[in-house]
């Protein structure tokens, strides 16, 4: 636990040599990409020898320029940098040639806290192999609003013990093997209709609602040895009725109820304040200060650091914000560095492949979340079987989700691991004669995991698929969420489905078996 070394030699001995304006910089975290190039490099350079930051987010790149950049900043940092990344589903959620485990989505419908213990250690390692030390996964927000263009498939469902059971998995995976795992996205960012990246949502509820559902993963967690835990850009007037005052920049919210009331004991990291949610209302410094006055530790994705730096010392100097909160906050964030070993001579970098027990434990997560709905079957010995795809062109959603979970070999059919496991199987190009076999199956690919983007459905896709599904031998095999159905069919689904939940060649591959099974 991090509270095990906030009084060590080596967290004392960092706090006396830092002057006041370093001890802010150590609760300041910039952006990187290792995509961008030598001069963005050497703007994080001069911020890392400057002003001595205490930590970097990684987004887009590849592991191979991150590692290198990572190792370069790292010899400039008088105190090691605290590196992290948003991979709640692997790093290839960030990185070119990452490797990719199901969504949260996905691992609930399993329901194998195991298997999502086994692959959160392993994403540790792969992380830890190229200098992560910070995960800010896993989300426990409930999945209690299907039409949530934010959290969605990033959630483990609707259940609140099957949220904590699976979080509490994922949490015990990664920091079994050195990685910070941090809770996301306080107090709960899963009944909202708006997302935080493009403005304020409000989460309209009582009290009593809000203890009973959306904290209630996160008080569970406070229990445990979770690292970490991220606040949400979110109005919450039940907790805070102070107007335009997300939940990050909330001393009610943060303070009194995340520190005082759950009583967490770990770091508090901020969601990225370039969102709208927040930037819409503040500037970058002064959502810095306002964030670092309603006690969060780490201020995530600060693009001003002079400009916050200048303003939070001004605020000390004329008593807007005890210098104690800094020294709290500074005193917390480097005993979370010497529990994570930064106070020791750091590795050598290198990309870790996914292990073999990685690749077992993703296929058989698609084969427990497979969900047969209205008496979908296997296909029997003897029938006559035809498949007819239907395919989704790409949406770009920002996180590349198609390019990565259409899995299979530049020039190889992403479907064929499961034409090949069905007997006697026919593949269609279009629909005349469909009705000639004693079962169609009508497989949807390329749908998008997102709500917002309506699944990437189109109104001639959804026509096609109902007039599919009237069909007396027709079963829909969906690669995608359920609640696509809803948008499908509006509705009773009037045909057999069998719910696959991602578009992956592992999905392929337990749909084949699922459906040849005799």
């Amino acid at each position: 636990m991090i509270n095990e070394f906030i009084n060590s030699p080596w967290v004392e001995e960092q706090l006396e040599q830092l002057s006041l304006r370093k001890r802010i910089a150590q609760l300041i975290h910039v952006p990187a990409w290792s995509n961008r190039g030598e001069a963005h490099f050497q703007e994080l350079m001069a911020l890392v020898r400057e002003y001595e930051i205490g930590g970097i987010t990684f987004f887009q790149g590849t592991q191979e320029l991150q590692m290198d950049m990572t190792q370069r900043l790292q010899a400039a940092a008088a105190i090691p940098l605290m590196i992290s990344i948003d991979a709640e589903w692997g790093l290839a959620m960030r990185l070119d040639g990452g490797g990719a485990m199901p969504y949260a989505m996905t691992l609930g419908e399993a329901d194998d806290p195991k298997l999502t213990e086994t692959l959160a250690a392993d994403l540790a390692r792969q992380a830890k192999g190229i200098g992560v030390h910070v995960n800010f996964a896993p989300s426990v927000d409930l999945n209690t609003e299907p039409s949530n263009p934010v959290i969605g498939f990033r959630s483990f469902g609707t259940d609140k013990a099957t949220v904590v059971e699976q979080a509490d998995a994922y949490v015990r995976g990664m920091q079994g093997e050195g990685v910070m795992a941090v809770a996301k996205h306080f107090p709960g960012h899963g009944d909202t209709h708006q997302d935080s990246h493009l403005t304020l949502p409000q989460l309209p509820h009582s009290l009593e609602r809000l203890q009973e559902v959306e904290m209630a993963p996160f008080a569970a967690l406070a229990k445990t040895n979770i690292g970490g835990m991220m606040t949400a850009h979110l109005q919450v007037d039940a907790l805070d009725d102070t107007p335009v005052t997300p939940a990050t920049l909330s001393p009610k919210i943060i303070r009194g109820w995340l520190r005082e009331k759950l009583g967490f004991e770990g770091m508090i990291f901020t969601d990225a304040l370039d969102m709208k949610g927040i930037a819409a209302h503040y500037s970058m410094a002064e959502a810095t200060m306002m964030a670092l006055q309603a006690g969060n530790d780490a201020m995530v994705f600060c693009t001003d650091v002079p400009g916050s730096i200048d303003l939070i010392e001004a605020a000390v100097a004329n008593g807007e914000i005890s210098e104690d909160i800094i020294n709290q906050a500074c005193r917390r964030t480097l005993a979370a560095k010497q529990w994570l070993g930064l106070d020791r001579p750091q590795q050598q970098y290198r990309v870790v492949p996914p292990s073999p027990q990685w690749e077992a434990a993703i296929q058989s997560v698609y084969h427990k979340a497979l969900k047969p709905l209205g008496g979908a079957t296997p296909v029997q010995s003897g029938e006559k079987v035809a498949v007819l795809p239907l395919h989704l062109s790409p949406i770009e959603d920002g996180l590349k989700h198609h390019q990565l979970t259409r899995s299979g070999a530049p020039g190889v059919n992403p479907e064929e691991a499961y034409y090949q496991s069905l007997p006697n199987v026919e593949v269609l190009n279009s629909i005349e004669n469909v009705g000639t076999y004693d079962r169609l199956l009508v497989s949807l690919h390329g749908l998008s995991p997102k709500a917002g983007l309506k699944y990437g459905l189109t109104s001639e896709m959804i026509a096609q698929v109902r007039e599919l599904a009237l069909l007396e031998n027709a079963t829909l095999i969906l690669f995608g969420r359920k609640e696509a159905l809803g948008l499908i069919f509006e509705g009773e689904v009037p045909c057999p489905v069998l719910i696959a939940w991602q578009d992956t060649r592992e999905a392929h591959h337990a749909v084949g078996e699922w459906v040849g099974k005799d």
